[in-house]
């Protein structure tokens, strides 16, 4: 009775960080400017109206358009995989159309990145600085030295990269979607292959090789080891895959260190369920296989690190690193962002120690500003400034670059108005997002109360995910959607689970409906 109680007070927590959090992230997203129809184009706004038009008489003749979209549903889930191959056939070939006509480099973080990837040689500076992109750096510069030769042009080196970016981006929906599966069922599945697809497959994000993105791959790789170790039921197989586990998880961290938080919401929800609602039968196998996951992190994330330092052919100096306290005072300021005047005034120290007590005086000093209620004031828009966009704020870090070639026809210059930095549709784009965004996020709130009362094993370990997704942002640097990228792998399934749940039982109800007005009318006859 107590463990009971102790497990609902757990669920209970979960609840208690995610419904305020959340329905701050629906309410701006519905108010957000990227809803604003007077930003979008004229051809655009046209559509608009007659999808508008469309969907009213589809309301009209609603039996018949369900009937039809149950029919065609189940074709597609009777032959799902050949489905999902054809249609990641297409997107693949419309991501590489649209990269052949944009082919731009950005600047911020992705330019620095991409720039030291090609010449390690100038690259001493940045990494000393941003340790944390050593691994991705050092990854991407290996594969340019593999396949790219030496003479390639800066054009073509940046379309190698975004090449790479799309290939990584697309394996890891093949994976997310074999993981959901085995999470829920293979009708979520296949909802979170349509949110995903419609979400952030055509992002305008496949132009940025950095960690974002690129760290979809292995979180999603990392989920079908996790699955497939509550399948098998074979000891050796189970460590084979707490091993395969540890070693991506490492991976993870080096790319992108806030995107572990998954695997962490797995190892908490695996042992408080062990002490609370397992019963002892293969307790000590199953607490020996998460130790195996953390334990094993930790030693292959030093291995990691210590062949990444040793073998990169970059130079870092030491005591030159951003300390995470500085990211902390950051997300203190402004609308809790990158804030320059204070990344100037920190790297004016040199040293690292020096910048830790700088800012860890910053966020004293910034927290006494504020107060209690000041500071709740500031979170709850800090949140709202975290999850607001379906862009993911495409275009607010950095500036416009030109091309390296110039447009050839309409054609070219349409898709670069859309995609590029400060193009001229970009809003056309971010509009269209923006409804799948809140689309998704309704699937979410689906979820959530569902979650109260049949939720299983994974979707308290999402939810989890998102709770301390969320947290992290609030304390750190945030201010723009573009950090929830790396949190699609728990958003997505649980909108999807959502959506996918909702659907059945309005066809559930709307059959019994529909047999209850039969039997009444062989009754009246």
């Amino acid at each position: 009775m107590i463990k009971a109680k102790l497990f609902k007070i757990y669920q209970v927590i979960i609840q208690i960080f995610i419904y305020p959090t959340f329905f701050l992230t629906l309410y701006a997203a519905i108010r957000s400017d990227q809803l604003n129809p007077a930003t979008v184009s004229h051809p655009l706004f046209v559509l608009i109206l007659c999808m508008i038009v469309v969907l009213s008489i589809f309301w009209i003749h609603r039996r018949t358009v369900w009937q039809v979209v149950h029919v065609s549903y189940t074709k597609v889930r009777e032959h799902a995989g050949i489905f999902i191959c054809l249609s990641m056939i297409l997107a693949a070939l419309i991501q590489v159309i649209i990269l052949l006509n944009t082919n731009t480099p950005l600047g911020w973080d992705v330019g620095s990145v991409v720039t030291v990837a090609i010449d390690p040689s100038i690259g001493s500076n940045y990494v000393s600085i941003n340790p944390n992109n050593l691994f991705l750096i050092s990854f991407y510069h290996s594969l340019y030295a593999l396949f790219v030769s030496p003479a390639t042009s800066t054009a073509n080196a940046w379309l190698f990269f975004q090449f790479v970016t799309v290939i990584g981006l697309d394996l890891s929906v093949f994976f997310l979607i074999y993981a959901v599966k085995s999470m829920f069922n293979l009708d979520v599945a296949l909802m979170t292959y349509f949110i995903f697809y419609a979400l952030f497959v055509f992002t305008p994000y496949i132009q940025a090789p950095y960690s974002d993105v690129a760290v979809l791959f292995p979180v999603s790789l990392t989920l079908v080891c996790l699955t497939l170790l509550d399948k098998k039921q074979h000891l050796w197989t189970k460590f084979a895959l707490a091993f395969a586990t540890a070693v991506l998880t490492a991976i993870v961290f080096a790319t992108k260190p806030s995107a572990i938080i998954i695997v962490i919401a797995w190892i908490i929800d695996k042992l408080v369920c062990e002490f609370l609602v397992n019963d002892s039968t293969g307790r000590s196998q199953r607490i020996l296989i998460v130790l195996c996951v953390a334990l094993g992190f930790v030693g292959a994330n030093r291995i990691l690190s210590d062949v990444t330092t040793t073998y990169t052919p970059i130079k870092i100096e030491k005591n030159q690193a951003l300390p995470w306290q500085h990211f902390a005072y950051m997300g203190l300021t402004g609308n809790g962002g990158y804030n320059d005047k204070i990344k100037g005034d920190t790297l004016k120290l040199k040293e690292t120690a020096k910048m830790r007590i700088y800012s860890l005086n910053g966020i004293s000093r910034r927290l006494h500003e504020l107060g209690i209620v000041g500071y709740l004031q500031f979170l709850t828009a800090k949140q709202m400034n975290n999850t607001a966009r379906g862009d993911f704020t495409w275009g607010v870090d950095g500036i416009p670059l030109q091309p390296f070639r110039k447009a050839k026809g309409s054609f070219q210059n349409r898709i670069r108005s859309l995609y590029l930095v400060g193009g001229s549709h970009t809003s056309d784009l971010s509009f269209c997002f923006q409804v799948i965004w809140i689309l998704s996020l309704i699937g979410i709130m689906l979820s959530l109360f569902l979650f109260s009362r049949d939720g299983n094993e994974w979707s308290r370990i999402l939810f989890l995910t998102i709770v301390g997704g969320f947290l992290y942002l609030l304390l750190f640097e945030g201010g723009r959607s573009r950090y929830l990228i790396q949190y699609l792998p728990a958003l997505v399934p649980l909108a999807a689970w959502g959506w996918s749940t909702g659907i059945q039982a309005v066809e559930k109800y709307s059959h019994k409906g529909q047999q209850i007005g039969s039997q009444i009318e062989k009754t009246n006859n």
